[in-house]
């Protein structure tokens, strides 16, 4: 878990990079991001020693997930990741609360590029259409 306002433009950088060097390294490399992204209005953090709250973390949500879905992708041309997918949970890393999948919104809605679903389905394929016969 990170802090979205101050590295979700280092994750983007990351996965840019990480495809960049690995289709360069080989071409038929199959680079794939799923971001699990939390929207947990309090976090327990193991480098702090009180629970943080966050303001207008939806607000946070919907800008993330908007930003990503700038990242270059494989299958409009060009070079790009190959699959691109995002999970949106809320997640407290309290010991009592349990972590939950967030399936409303901001999280992307099955038909969306961006739902987990459509990132199996790249990948699927992506790998048939590199490995396939």
């Amino acid at each position: 878990m990170t802090e979205h306002g101050k590295t979700r433009r280092n994750r983007q950088r990351d996965l840019n990079s990480l495809h960049d060097i690995l289709h360069r390294k080989n071409p038929k490399t199959i680079v794939g991001g799923l971001i699990v992204l939390n929207m947990a209005e309090r976090f327990k953090s193991p480098l702090r020693p009180e629970i943080t709250t966050h303001r207008n973390v939806e607000r946070l949500v919907y800008e993330t997930v908007d930003m990503f879905r700038g990242l270059p992708l494989s299958k409009k041309g060009g070079t790009g990741l190959d699959a691109l997918g995002m999970i949106v949970i809320a997640h407290t890393n309290v010991d009592e609360d349990k972590t939950k999948l967030i399936s409303t919104d901001p999280a992307p809605k099955r038909g969306d590029p961006l739902h987990y679903s459509a990132f199996l389905e790249d990948v699927c394929s992506t790998f048939a259409a590199r490995f396939g016969s």
